[in-house]
């Protein structure tokens, strides 16, 4: 409660899905940062999944650090998180589409918004699990966010992400993935 006994201020639904879509604008910002820093190979295996991961929810992980009662529900954060990803998978499949395998024909592109969106909100979606029980536990007990509630869902998303990645690459180099 506030000064006067009334319940903070929340700002619109509008603004609050809009916070959430930065996620997604920020991890793919991030991973083009770091495919240049640290090429592909590392940046698909190793260092990709943990950024994206971590960007992707980067909104619904702000509000829960500064803003909780902004939030409604688990599933409101679940959805948010999910809606992050579901913005990254898309910019991410224009990326792959358009201007790194642009003669990738019809199997290609089906594969990168069927396949590829999956992966990456299955992936979001453990991690918004996570954050969905943060909140909860935020609301229960009125503290504050804390990294060890959702750490172990972070990593299980990451390992989600590293590992289809992984099978992506061995498949190609061995040429059992065609497009």
């Amino acid at each position: 409660m506030s000064e006067a006994g009334k319940p903070p201020s929340r700002p619109s639904a509008v603004a609050i899905y809009l916070l959430a879509v930065v996620g997604g604008l920020a991890g793919t910002v991030a991973v083009v940062y770091q495919e240049l820093l640290h090429g592909v190979w590392m940046a698909v295996v190793l260092v990709g999944p943990a950024i994206e991961e971590a960007c992707k929810p980067i909104g619904v992980i702000l509000m829960l650090e500064k803003f909780p009662h902004w939030l409604r529900s688990r599933k409101q954060v679940l959805l948010l998180a999910v809606l992050g990803a579901l913005v990254f998978a898309t910019l991410e499949n224009l990326v792959y589409v358009h201007f790194y395998h642009p003669t990738g024909g019809p199997g290609f592109v089906a594969f990168r918004y069927a396949v590829c969106t999956s992966v990456h909100v299955a992936a979001t979606a453990v991690f918004g699990a996570g954050l969905a029980k943060m909140w909860r536990r935020i609301r229960q007990t009125g503290g504050s966010f804390d990294i060890d509630v959702i750490f172990r869902y972070y990593v299980a998303a990451v390992a989600i992400h590293a590992a289809y990645n992984t099978t992506v690459l061995i498949l190609e180099h061995t040429d059992l993935l065609k497009f």
